[in-house]
């Protein structure tokens, strides 16, 4: 079902190690805390701050995770020491996934893209996102990743496709719109993109969603 894919993130490039350092600290709170993929979520939350500090031209020279039955708190060790409030503010920052239907003739859209595309929500958001795995496939070296849903989420989306047969669908992560699809119309409670452009960018559209939906970082001290 997928055909389109375009990727918001941009190649990571890290600066040279500085002399300065610093350490920023977070307790990680993961939603539901009962979550089957805790121990995987908590590397993920490592990658992304790695991936979020080197798109600042920095380095994590450093980082320590220690685990308890209480709570989950990262220590990171940052070569520049101004990035603290900055890496704050951006794991902190609201996250948002959306699937969105293309405007019909007349209808007011709820967002427009820079291409100038309508879209009109459709009830289904990071709420209703269980989890995203990432793959490849070995004969075009290119990634994948199959979106689980909740239980709510998949009898959501089970409507939306018996409703809108023939017409575009937006996923949108943080008001930015990454894939189209078309609905086949099929009862479908899952969602499989293919041919993104790498398996590495798989994994990193995965971990930013997995994260985004279930990770909550809480500065430490």
């Amino acid at each position: 079902m997928k055909k389109f894919f375009s990727i918001l993130f941009v190649a990571l490039m890290l600066a040279a190690c500085s002399k300065n350092v610093s350490m920023v600290r977070y307790h990680i709170t993961i939603v539901p805390a009962n979550d089957p993929h805790g121990p995987l979520l908590i590397e993920a939350a490592q990658r992304v701050i790695n991936r979020r500090v080197g798109a600042m031209n920095a380095k994590v020279l450093q980082a320590q995770t220690k685990v308890s039955a209480e709570q989950t708190t990262f220590a990171e060790t940052l070569s520049d020491p101004t990035l603290n409030a900055k890496l704050t503010q951006q794991l902190q920052g609201p996250f948002s996934f959306r699937l969105m239907r293309k405007i019909d003739k007349g209808e007011t859209p709820d967002l427009t893209t820079p291409a100038g595309d309508g879209f009109v929500e459709t009830g289904v958001t990071e709420k209703d996102v269980e989890w995203i795995a990432a793959g490849s496939d070995p004969g075009t070296s290119t990634g994948n990743v199959d979106i689980a849903f909740t239980s709510g989420g998949q009898q959501k989306l089970k409507t939306l496709f018996l409703q809108t047969k023939g017409k575009l669908l937006g996923l949108f992560l943080r008001g930015h719109l990454v894939s189209m699809v078309t609905s086949t119309g099929d009862a479908k409670t899952s969602i499989a993109i293919t041919g993104i452009p790498s398996a590495i960018l798989a994994g990193i559209f995965a971990d930013d969603v997995n994260v985004g939906v279930h990770v909550q970082f809480i500065p430490a001290g």
